[in-house]
């Protein structure tokens, strides 16, 4: 009965809405009383509001609104709003002062929850349908892990292209260690996060990440890197 109703309903007073609004509030809240009326075996001429406590039922006005601000909300946190904000910056100056319904549910959500400038952005999925993973190894044991490593350094000792990182998240005495290196370069960077676990792996990505871009920015390498991890 309400399906998409954040599409055709905006909880609105203002002039041009108020009156279309209690139209679609008093014909939904008359289907929904025949419906309580039939669910529970009351006389016809119980009142709505008695049904609806009885039946643990949100009044139409409620469900009307509870289910536009959701849609609001959950528009606003999505990467497409930014999109939305743009748009809405560069109209035309006499569409400037007029409020989308969108816009109306957002000042209706504001008067409940308070304003909200920022909202936490949510995504589909972490990286696009389209993007490669890399490749990952898992050695068996730790001789053909130490071939795999001695064959992938002796690779990237002819090419300058490749870089190679380490991450220990053994976490002896509470430590992480992390490190990389350019074979061809000779040039070592290393540091000793003391972080634990995932989160010390996860900062030690992006801290040599950024020093090794900026080293290798520097020596003006113009063709794409190779980049390996090794991870303990």
């Amino acid at each position: 009965m309400l399906y998409a109703c954040s599409t055709w309903y905006t909880p609105s007073e203002e002039r041009g809405f108020k009156m279309r609004k209690k139209q679609v509030e008093e014909a939904l809240s008359r289907l929904q009383k025949k419906a309580l009326c039939i669910a529970t075996g009351a006389f016809r001429t119980t009142a709505l509001s008695v049904l609806e406590v009885e039946t643990h039922t949100l009044p139409i006005p409620l469900q009307l609104l509870q289910a536009s601000v959701n849609t609001a909300l959950r528009i606003k946190g999505t990467p497409t709003f930014r999109q939305i904000k743009l748009y809405r910056g560069a109209g035309y100056d006499m569409c400037k002062d007029r409020l989308s319904p969108l816009q109306r549910t957002e000042l209706q959500a504001d008067q409940i929850l308070g304003p909200i400038d920022q909202m936490e952005e949510k995504v589909a999925s972490v990286a696009p349908p389209w993007w490669t993973p890399p490749k990952i190894s898992i050695a068996g044991t730790a001789s053909d892990a130490t071939k795999y490593h001695n064959r992938i350094c002796q690779q990237a000792k002819n090419d300058p292209k490749h870089l190679l990182m380490y991450s220990d998240g053994s976490d002896i005495k509470g430590r992480v260690g992390a490190s990389s290196w350019c074979p061809k370069l000779n040039r070592q960077m290393g540091a000793d996060l003391g972080r634990r676990g995932l989160m010390g792996q996860l900062k030690m990505l992006h801290s040599r990440l950024t020093r090794c871009w900026l080293e290798l920015r520097w020596r003006q390498l113009q063709l794409e890197r190779g980049i390996l991890t090794f991870s303990g």
